[in-house]
C-alpha cells in the first residue's frame, strides 16, 4: 500500500492536544501537512489554535467528546488521506485496567471501522499502541532479546479467548502502523497552568519529584523503557511517510531507566536544583531488568534517524516544571 507521499495531504490526528499528539500535529504542520484535528473540547481547540496561529490556513479542529462511540468518527474521516490515532484514556492510575484498555480499544476500533466504511482516501493509519503489548522481562523475572514481532502472549491468548468467534470483514483499502512507546519523558508543547491539569507521563514524573507513593508504584521496580516524547512522535510520522512501514510495528525505545537515575540525574545539575529526593543508594546492577529491544527495523525503515537521551529530555521537562514554580 503506498503511503502518504505528499506534503498537501490531509492527516487526520485524534488525541491532538495531548503529550504525543500535539508534537504529531507540530511535526506535520512544519512539513506542510494539512491536519484536521480530534479534541474533546471546544476550549482544548482554542487553546492549541493560539499555539499554532501562523498554521491556521493549515489546521483546522473537529470537537468529539467521545471518540468510542460508534460512528464518533464517520464524517471527520472523509477527505482523508491519513490517520494517526494517539487518543487514548486521560489517566493512567487506574484501579481496574480495563478503565483503560476498554476505551483504548472501542476508539480504536470504533475508528477503524469509520475509516473502512467511509475513508475512501485513507492509504495509512498509525496508531499508537505500547510496548506493554510485548513481553516484559520484569514479569518474567529473566533476560531477554525482543524485537518487534513479540508479543505479549499473555494478553493475546486472553484477547483471543473473546474476539475468536469476531466475522470476518472485507479488507480495507488502507495499511495500518503500530507505533510501540515506551514511557514518553520530555517537555510539553502546551504547559497547562497547573500541576492539575497535566496528564500521561509528566504526571507521574512530577510525582517522584515529590515522593508520591502512588506514582513511585507506576513504575517497575525492574526498570521501564523510555524515549522523548518528540521522538515518539517524530516515528508516527516518519511511519506515515515510509511506504515500507506498511503492516509493521515500530517500537520507540531508547533505553532503559530506574527511578534513581531520575533522582540521580536532577541530583548532579548545574545549576542545582533544591529539594530534590536522594532515592535510595541501595540499588544494584542485578535489581536491573536487561532488555535489548534490536532497532534493525527502525534504522531500515528510517534511516539517519537519531533519538534523543532520554535524560537530557528529562531534565527539560523538570526545568519547564521549574519556571511554573511548581519545585523549588
Amino acid at each position: 500500500m503506498p503511503a502518504i507521499t505528499s506534503g498537501s495531504s490531509t492527516i487526520l490526528v485524534t488525541g491532538a492536544n495531548g503529550y504525543i499528539g500535539s508534537w504529531v500535529v507540530d511535526y506535520l504542520l512544519q512539513r506542510g501537512f494539512r491536519v484536521r484535528a480530534v479534541v474533546v473540547s471546544q476550549s482544548a481547540a482554542e487553546a492549541q489554535a493560539s499555539h499554532f496561529a501562523d498554521h491556521e490556513s493549515s489546521l483546522e479542529y473537529v470537537i468529539i467528546p467521545d471518540i468510542t462511540l460508534d460512528g464518533a468518527c464517520d464524517d471527520v474521516v472523509r477527505g482523508i488521506d491519513g490517520i494517526i490515532h494517539t487518543a487514548a484514556p486521560a489517566h493512567i492510575l487506574a484501579d481496574d485496567p480495563q478503565e483503560i484498555i476498554g476505551p483504548a480499544v472501542k476508539a480504536a476500533t470504533s475508528l477503524l471501522q469509520s475509516a473502512f466504511k467511509f475513508g475512501r482516501d485513507v492509504k495509512r493509519v498509525v496508531y499508537t499502541s505500547s510496548v506493554g503489548a510485548q513481553p516484559n522481562p520484569v514479569i518474567l523475572g529473566k533476560e531477554i532479546v525482543i524485537q518487534e514481532d513479540d508479543w505479549n502472549d499473555a494478553v493475546v491468548t486472553f484477547v483471543y479467548k473473546k474476539g475468536r468467534l469476531a466475522s470476518g470483514m472485507t479488507k480495507p483499502n488502507f495499511d495500518v502502523v503500530r507505533i510501540l512507546p515506551a514511557t514518553c519523558i520530555g517537555p510539553v508543547l502546551q504547559l497547562p497552568d497547573t500541576v492539575a491539569a497535566l496528564s500521561g507521563s509528566p504526571i507521574l514524573f512530577m510525582g517522584l519529584l515529590t515522593e508520591d507513593p502512588s506514582t513511585n508504584s507506576s513504575f517497575l521496580p525492574g526498570g521501564n523503557d523510555w524515549i522523548d516524547v518528540r521522538d515518539a512522535a517524530l516515528l508516527h510520522v516518519l511511519s506515515l511517510l515510509a511506504e515500507k512501514a506498511g503492516g509493521m510495528r515500530v517500537v520507540a525505545s531508547n533505553g532503559r531507566f530506574i527511578v534513581q537515575d531520575i533522582y540521580d540525574t536532577l541530583n548532579s545539575l548545574n545549576p542545582p536544583l533544591e529539594n530534590i529526593p536522594k532515592g535510595s543508594r541501595s540499588v544494584v546492577p542485578s535489581q536491573r531488568s536487561l532488555v535489548i529491544r534490536r532497532d534493525d527495523r527502525r534504522r531500515d525503515l528510517f534511516p539517519g534517524i537519531e533519538l534523543r537521551d532520554p535524560k537530557e529530555s528529562f531534565v527539560e521537562l523538570v526545568r519547564q516544571f521549574e519556571s511554573k514554580g511548581w519545585i523549588s
